[in-house]
């Protein structure tokens, strides 16, 4: 939703449910199939496993597959940008691709974040959009993550996406893109242990409290772009200006927060503030004057 970030992890492809109804059969990856999805084909004389070994793209989307079980990946040993978008996978099993930077898995039926262990140390942008997750849980090993687009999940009535601390310390020292709206989400301060984040896109969601959204938002200096459109939250009264008031970012639901309008705010807060203080006092006063007065 945010712009620039989402695009790629919102294209319009053919639905995995459809692919494996139309293909009972697990279908996984041979080296036959990726030295096809190579546009410059195979020289001549080259064994896929000379060949493959070179690549460092990789194009499998829309291809039908439905499980990385024993796929022949690991012969793509320099691979960095691996596309699996639009298929049938529901699990993430174990990747040894040491280099991949890149991996685009969005519009499976993922059930699980998993199988990231040997691609931790590398991978910088993960797209998981449209797919079933209910857990930000299998990123510990993750911590070179800059980009985490988990938006868009197909979740039972009432699922609640669950956010574990273990996971956020594995990329809290890089991640600074996140887009988890649409997910299931009703609360956003625990991702207060992402210190690096810059852009959190947490719009079309179930978070109501405008207590853990400040309580958030007062926790991360680094935040500059905040996305809530969608939720409950949006109609709490004076909403935006608590958001402001407890937060240094500088674009609130795609609208930008001047230095004006937050000096104005906090001003006006310190005036009511001191008019209340002023208030109880002169309550005090009268109440000590009559006090007094009753010994006279």
């Amino acid at each position: 939703m945010l712009g620039g970030h989402s695009m790629s992890g919102n294209m319009n492809f053919v639905s995995a449910e459809a692919k494996r109804g139309s293909d009972a059969k697990s279908k996984g990856i041979s080296r036959e199939m990726m030295v096809r999805a190579q546009k410059t084909g195979k020289p001549n004389g080259e064994t896929p496993e000379v060949y493959l070994r070179k690549i460092t793209h990789l194009h499998l989307g829309e291809k039908r597959i439905s499980t990385l079980s024993n796929a022949e990946l690991v012969l793509c040993k320099n691979l960095r940008v691996l596309h699996l978008h639009g298929n049938a996978i529901r699990k993430m099993e174990s990747l040894v691709l040491p280099k991949l930077t890149h991996l685009y898995l969005q519009n499976n039926i993922v059930e699980s974040i998993g199988g990231l262990e040997h691609v931790g140390q590398s991978l910088s942008k993960l797209y998981l959009t449209g797919n079933h997750i209910s857990s930000l849980d299998g990123l510990q090993e993750c911590t070179s993550l800059t980009e985490l687009h988990i938006q868009d999940q197909t979740l039972p009535k009432d699922a609640v996406m669950r956010i574990p601390r273990e996971s956020l310390i594995g990329i809290s020292r890089n991640l600074t893109f996140l887009d988890i709206s649409h997910a299931g989400v009703v609360s956003i301060e625990p991702l207060s242990e992402l210190k690096a984040l810059e852009i959190l896109d947490a719009s079309k969601n179930n978070i109501s409290d405008i207590k853990d959204v400040c309580r958030y938002t007062s926790q991360v200096d680094r935040l500059g772009t905040l996305d809530l459109r969608d939720n409950a939250v949006t109609k709490v009264r004076k909403y935006r200006d608590q958001v402001v008031l407890n937060s240094t970012i500088g674009s609130l639901d795609g609208k930008a927060i001047s230095s004006q309008q937050r000096q104005f705010l906090h001003a006006l807060k310190a005036k009511k503030a001191k008019a209340k203080s002023n208030k109880k006092k002169s309550n005090e006063d009268l109440k000590t004057s009559a006090d007094i007065g009753l010994f006279l």
